[in-house]
């Protein structure tokens, strides 16, 4: 008989308070682990957690306190439309429309030695 079990397997928390999970699929027969498969994600400190494991939500309740989430979001990048925001005249400046040559039927010339 063939049956089936998941598992939260590990938990490692970096840096910036993200936490990288690791599920463990594992298949039995008769009793006998006979293959494992692992599936991982990565949850943050800003992230909305109802739907993990409650292993997950353990960890992240300890660790992801008030100041780790408010340095986790001030670090993280701006959008690029809050940057436009900020110095709207250099963007057109600096992105040149690109100018394609038009296709000539006229051979062209050999390269200079």
């Amino acid at each position: 008989m063939y049956t089936e079990e998941t598992a939260v397997d590990r938990i490692e928390i970096m840096e910036d308070g993200q936490m990288q999970i690791r599920k463990a699929i594992r298949v039995y027969k008769d009793g006998v682990k006979i293959a494992e498969t692992f599936h991982r994600h990565v949850v943050t400190p800003d992230q909305d957690i109802k739907g993990e494991h409650d292993k997950v939500k353990l960890v992240a309740a300890a660790v992801w306190t008030p100041e780790v989430i408010a340095q986790f979001i001030a670090k993280k990048p701006k959008p690029l439309e809050a940057i436009v925001e900020v110095v709207p005249e250099v963007v057109p400046e600096v992105v040149e429309p690109l100018v394609v040559p038009e296709e000539s039927s006229a051979p062209m010339e050999e390269p200079l030695p």
